[in-house]
């Protein structure tokens, strides 16, 4: 059975908030049966730095970041008694999580920052399928 189907997205980036989320999609994988995707989104970068200057570009740098708190947080799915799986993308935001919300995910499982600037948050601009519930964590 495709994990996506009836599972729960859950969008993590390791931050306290992300893991008030990861508690919220626990409790909900426990309760329902249903799997946990742990989705990573690293955005694009402008290239900063003058050629040569990094051993490693900053977009490695960040992949690497983000599978350290993906494992982190499967460890304490795992610990909890939840299957999960882990997905990294590249790419914007908005953009990636709506894609991998197509995939047939029961809900989607995110955290929110309240905006300084009054600019719409992620999770107001997300493109999600008709009938797809979304949990915000604040």
């Amino acid at each position: 059975m495709d994990p996506a189907t009836n599972g729960l997205l859950l969008v993590y980036d390791g931050s306290s908030i992300a893991d008030r989320a990861l508690d919220a999609a626990i409790a909900r994988g426990l309760s329902s049966g249903t799997t946990i995707t742990l989705l990573a989104v690293v955005p694009p970068r402008l290239w900063r730095a003058k050629r040569g200057q990094f051993q490693l570009s900053p977009e490695k740098h960040d992949e690497e970041f983000a599978h350290e708190q993906l494992s982190r947080a499967h460890d304490r799915c795992r610990e909890a008694g939840v299957k999960a799986e882990e997905r990294i993308r590249t790419g914007a935001p908005a953009h990636v999580i709506a894609e991998e919300a197509a995939r047939g995910y029961r809900a989607l499982v995110i955290s929110e920052r309240p905006s300084l600037t009054g600019a719409p948050t992620l999770a107001r601009i997300i493109a999600l399928p008709d009938g797809m519930e979304i949990v915000i964590v604040t």
